[in-house]
């Protein structure tokens, strides 16, 4: 099952280089189901994938200046106050189980 894993790892990895988006919704469920890693950790490893991914294709576009660093540093406050606001105060407070039907939970 990891040598599933490994393979949709590279499609991942070339649609990650072609397309530049959408690895951390495709990479989830192959880490989930093919690697067997738990749900959590699955969700930031997908997240280190995309943001290695995407560090990378910044550097490459800071060297042919198609960056405005000034504007980039604008959006990136206001991004990382609501991450950390989300992650340490929104998150903790969302319960595990939702709703729960006979067999079924939310």
């Amino acid at each position: 099952m990891e040598i599933i894993g490994y393979i949709l790892s590279i499609i991942i990895g070339l649609t990650l280089g072609l397309f530049g988006a959408g690895g951390a919704i495709i990479s989830f469920p192959v880490l989930m189901y093919f690697m067997n890693i738990p749900p959590l950790q699955a969700s930031v490893y997908s997240l280190l994938i995309v943001g290695i991914s995407a560090f990378i294709a910044v550097i490459q576009h800071i060297k042919n200046k198609n960056i405005d660093i000034k504007i980039s540093i604008i959006f990136s406050v206001p991004l990382f106050i609501s991450f950390y606001i989300f992650k340490f105060i929104i998150l903790p407070i969302i319960p595990q189980d939702i709703i729960s039907f006979s067999q079924w939970t939310f």
